[in-house]
């Protein structure tokens, strides 16, 4: 009863009253005014002007308290509405597992939200924001960031307003749990194949092939009990892999390295060599399925010996390929692409040939381009090669032999106007359009045109190539070598001069250091076959010989080798050294006793005056994998022989270039 007296005195009698005592002071004043004597000096003093000064005051003092009592019951009204928000919004956030952090800028924590107090306990305030983020700034420097914070049984995430200085924490165990389940349980599909395997049945028994799939049973049981995999063989030698990402992921930590027992198997001083390739992250099966041979695909042209892991959502990872592999493969593989290309060839649409060898051609890539293009011209086909920039003993060797090189080595420009269609595109010693100087190699051109031969690990294949057009072989000496097992199976021996012959001899010499390295019993058969078609080993000797210069900058390079780890060593000039100097003095340092591996870097010639420098790194080894590490630089190669070039458009110095190789050595693992 008297709350409600109190409201109708607040909001009906005291304005009344207010009103009523205003009105009748006015009135007072009004008689007093104009009905007074206004010059009595009792004016001031009289009864009627005090009874107005007073009632003016005790309007004004109603007036006051009236304002007052009106703000206060409206500040106490908002701040119970208020009060009622924050509690419903508070309740609410909870409600919904999101908690608030508010700290001070030296990283105090201020007040939290009930949800963080009834997580983390009344010991929270206080404490240092770095409680929820170890890797702040020690110097309260702090930045907007969002992460993944795990504390007891709950998993949160945390994020971060700098500028306000909040933290908003918001638990998400469930969702976390559910994501990582299903991330770990994700089908991933693989390909096993034993490379060697058709080499093996065709010169073992019965008795010691089914000895081999023994073994290889028993390895795969194994392997599968330890790693969770389902396998199933589906043809002689080959293998398919059925698991998840969790598995995969405890492969991937352990680098593979129980793969590695299947590689123990020996029959008559021959080695097994597996290939593996791995499909992830994918939304379908079927996708899976390609990922995984496309990666069992990439792990064979780079040699063999290794496993390929393809995602969808991240980098190609490459494990193993810690020797190269010892038997010979077979050649059913080449004659088929040979076969390929002479019905090109014999195509009367095609018009052209465009043959294209690496920047800076050496001596093999100039012999495999010379002789495809002599073939080409048999065939009554315009033939190119499309290089002008060479090292300075593929230089030598065009200048002693061709006196009108500038009409068959042409630029990128001479070949613009060609019709695709009527057009075989031929690349050899190289894969990639990084190598070549035409960057637009692949474009305008149609895929059954296309025709790939190298000797070099690939890291990856444009999508236009066909794999049955392309021969990549790491375990030839060259791509000499696989040019004169192309011309001996389409029999275009008399298709070549001697002069033909000389250039592929040349190409085979250099890339197998003289028969020193990198040779099989297919080498020595290529060369015996060139000396046979006119060409000579006195003649390739004497072309080869350095001069006196020559040897000096070698010398000076290795006396600066250093050691970067036990076998590493690494040496490195600023100085304009030719492309294959380069290498000489790699191979230069590999020759004493106890070295594994040999790292080279000089500046190569400028193409103009204004050119940044550019740094090449040439890489040598014997029984560790280089290339490996050039591909950790930007370069590639293959196993013991690799190279790299300096980044020209970030103007990498060579200190950055050297920093970068020897952290990739120091990281690299045998």
């Amino acid at each position: 009863m008297f709350e409600k007296f109190s409201k109708k005195l607040k909001k009906i009698i005291l304005p009344l009253v207010i009103i009523f005592l205003t009105i009748s002071s006015l009135v007072t004043i009004f008689f007093l005014i104009f009905f007074e004597n206004k010059n009595s000096k009792d004016y001031l003093s009289s009864p009627i002007s005090i009874l107005v000064y007073s009632l003016l005051i005790f309007i004004a003092f109603l007036i006051i308290v009236f304002i007052f009592i009106t703000k206060k019951e409206q500040k106490n009204s908002r701040k119970l509405i208020s009060k009622g928000i924050n509690y419903y919004v508070e309740n609410l956030v909870s409600t919904l597992s999101i908690g608030i952090v508010v700290f001070r800028p030296n990283g105090e924590i201020l007040w939290v939200s009930d949800f963080i107090e009834n997580r983390f306990g009344e010991k929270i305030i206080n404490k240092d924001i770095n409680f929820f983020n170890k890797d702040l700034d020690s110097n309260k420097k702090f930045v907007d960031f969002q992460k993944i914070f795990k504390y007891d049984e709950y998993v949160y995430r945390l994020n971060f307003v700098a500028k306000e200085m909040i933290l908003v924490i918001k638990d998400i165990t469930q969702e976390y749990s559910a994501t990582y389940f299903y991330e770990k349980e994700k089908l991933v599909i693989g390909e096993i194949e034993i490379d060697n395997y058709q080499l093996f049945r065709s010169s073992f028994s019965d008795e010691e092939i089914f000895a081999i799939q023994s073994y290889v049973k028993n390895i795969l049981d194994e392997l599968s009990k330890k790693y969770n995999f389902i396998y199933k063989q589906y043809m002689d030698g080959k293998f398919s892999v059925t698991t998840n990402r969790d598995n995969l992921n405890k492969m991937i930590l352990s680098n593979f390295k129980d793969f590695e027992k299947l590689d123990d198997f020996k029959i008559n001083r021959m080695r097994l060599s597996f290939s593996v390739g791995f499909g992830a992250d994918a939304s379908s099966y079927s996708q899976l399925v390609e990922m995984a041979k496309e990666a069992l695909y990439q792990s064979q042209t780079r040699g063999g010996d290794q496993v390929t892991v393809m995602s969808s959502i991240e980098k190609i990872k490459r494990f193993g390929s810690k020797s190269e592999v010892t038997t010979v493969k077979s050649k059913t593989k080449i004659k088929n692409v040979a076969n390929n290309l002479k019905i090109r060839l014999q195509d009367k649409k095609i018009k052209n040939v465009v043959i294209y060898g690496h920047k800076f051609s050496d001596l093999d890539a100039i012999g495999a381009s010379y002789a495809l293009y002599e073939i080409a011209t048999k065939f009554g086909k315009k033939a190119v090669i499309q290089n002008i920039t060479f090292d300075h003993t593929g230089k030598k060797a065009i200048d002693k032999y061709l006196k009108n090189w500038e009409s068959i080595f042409v630029s990128n420009v001479k070949i613009k106007s060609f019709n695709k269609e009527e057009t075989i595109v031929i690349i050899v010693d190289c894969a990639e359009d990084t190598r070549v100087e035409n960057p637009l190699v692949f474009n305008n051109i149609e895929k059954e045109n296309l025709f790939i031969f190298d000797h070099h690990r690939v890291s990856e294949l444009n999508d236009v190539v066909d794999n049955l057009n392309v021969y990549i072989e790491s375990t030839a000496s060259s791509a000499s070598e696989i040019i004169v097992e192309v011309i001996e199976f389409n029999e275009f021996q008399n298709y070549i001069s001697a002069l033909g012959a000389q250039m592929l001899l040349n190409g085979i010499c250099l890339d197998t250091n003289q028969f020193k390295k990198s040779t099989s019993s297919r080498t020595f058969a290529a060369a015996s076959l060139l000396e046979d078609w006119g060409a000579s080993v006195e003649e390739t000797l004497s072309l080869m010989k350095i001069s006196a210069e020559t040897n000096e900058k070698i010398i000076q390079i290795i006396s600066k080798c250093k050691e970067i780890k036990p076998g590493y060593w690494l040496s490195y000039t600023s100085e304009i050294i030719p492309i294959d100097v380069v290498s000489m003095a790699a191979d230069e340092i590999l020759k004493i006793e106890g070295r594994k591996a040999a790292f080279v870097v000089a500046q190569l010639p400028k193409a103009s005056e204004a050119s940044a420098p550019i740094y090449k790194l040439s890489a040598r080894s014997i029984g560790v994998n280089v290339q490996l590490i050039a591909e950790a630089v930007g370069g590639g190669g293959h196993f013991n022989a690799a190279a790299a070039v300096s980044d020209a458009k970030a103007n990498e110095t060579l200190e950055t270039f050297v920093d970068n190789i020897t952290q990739a050595i120091i990281s690299s693992k045998e």
